[in-house]
Formats: C-alpha cells, sequence, structure tokens
C-alpha cells in the first residue's frame, strides 16, 4: 500500500497469486507458536470486547467484493451503526504494552501500517464505514490494561488509495492473463 504504487513486495505477492492459479497449489503458511497463542486468544479477545463496550458480536467471515477478500474478526451489525473488529492476541507482551499507548488511529497507521490497512480493506469490502482494533492479552496484572480498544474512522482518502491499489492489481493480472 505504498503511495507511490504496488511495491517490490507487494508484486512478487501479484506474481504468488498468479503461480497459484496456474499452479492449483497455495501456498502454505506454516502456524508458528505466536501465531497459535492469536489464534487462541481470539474468541477471548471478542468477549472482552462486548464486556467493555456492551455491544454485541459475531463471527466473522470472508467478504469478497470484486478481487479483494476481507476477513473481519468480528461484525457488530445489530444496529444502525455498523462496524469490523480486527483482533489481534499478541505473543509477545511488549506489543500489548506498546498498543496500550497509542491515543488514535493515526498511531495504528503508523505503527501498525499492515493491520491498518487490513482495516481499510474490510471497510472496502464490507462498505461499512468504520472499524475497531483490539489488542488482547490476558496476562496484564491490572485487567484495564489487558483490552486496547482504537476507533479507526473511515478515511476517504485511504479508501482512494486502497481503490487504486486494487485497480492495480487487477490491470497486472489481466495483462498477465491471470
Amino acid at each position: 500500500m505504498g503511495p507511490k504504487g504496488i511495491s517490490k513486495t507487494g508484486y512478487t505477492y501479484l506474481w504468488e497469486l498468479i503461480a497459484e492459479r496456474e499452479t492449483g497449489n497455495n501456498k502454505p503458511v506454516p502456524t508458528t507458536q505466536a501465531m497459535q497463542w492469536g489464534i487462541d486468544q481470539e474468541p477471548f479477545a471478542g468477549i472482552e470486547c462486548v464486556k467493555t463496550t456492551g455491544e454485541d458480536l459475531i463471527q466473522g467471515e470472508s467478504i469478497t467484493k470484486g478481487s479483494l477478500v476481507a476477513t473481519p474478526d468480528f461484525l457488530h451489525i445489530d444496529s444502525e451503526e455498523k462496524y469490523g473488529v480486527e483482533a489481534k492476541c499478541p505473543h509477545a507482551s511488549y506489543k500489548q504494552s506498546q498498543r496500550l499507548r497509542y491515543k488514535s488511529w493515526k498511531d495504528v497507521k503508523k505503527h501498525m501500517p499492515d493491520y491498518y490497512w487490513q482495516m481499510i480493506a474490510g471497510m472496502v469490502a464490507t462498505g461499512m464505514k468504520q472499524w475497531k482494533f483490539i489488542s488482547f492479552d490476558p496476562r496484564f496484572i491490572d485487567v484495564k490494561k489487558r483490552l486496547v480498544i482504537i476507533d479507526i474512522p473511515y478515511n476517504e482518502e485511504d479508501i482512494s488509495l486502497m481503490l487504486e491499489r486494487i485497480e492495480e492489481a487487477e490491470a497486472f493480472f489481466i495483462e498477465n492473463k491471470a
């Protein structure tokens, strides 16, 4: 999601997608100990978010819009105010300590751009106008430090940039007959 177009890493990823289509083999993603921790803790993150906000959440599922696929961890859809939730449960507690000090969505964008753009993609795919980033670590002694919730607003400029990158990627696929 570089400001000047698709990066070298982005093109590598696009070639990997083309190879997956042409071979029928998806690139395996090994589950690390840290990833498994996050997978195991995610349901508890959702429960803590519901306790804190008082707003019900449902489990998210993959949502496809054109060539974009987003998978929100949770969705809040039982009121006029609909939003998605991206939950992270860091294996390394120092990450939670850092996130406790983030003040706004701008900190998420600056310090965790991959997660930020993942949530922007979620807004594009779902049409929702907001998202919540939550970070949960049950090991903190002070229960108030176990959950961080940061609202991620709909940002027209970033949505436009995301749509531009999607168009570039789609053009790349067409150009390479993928």
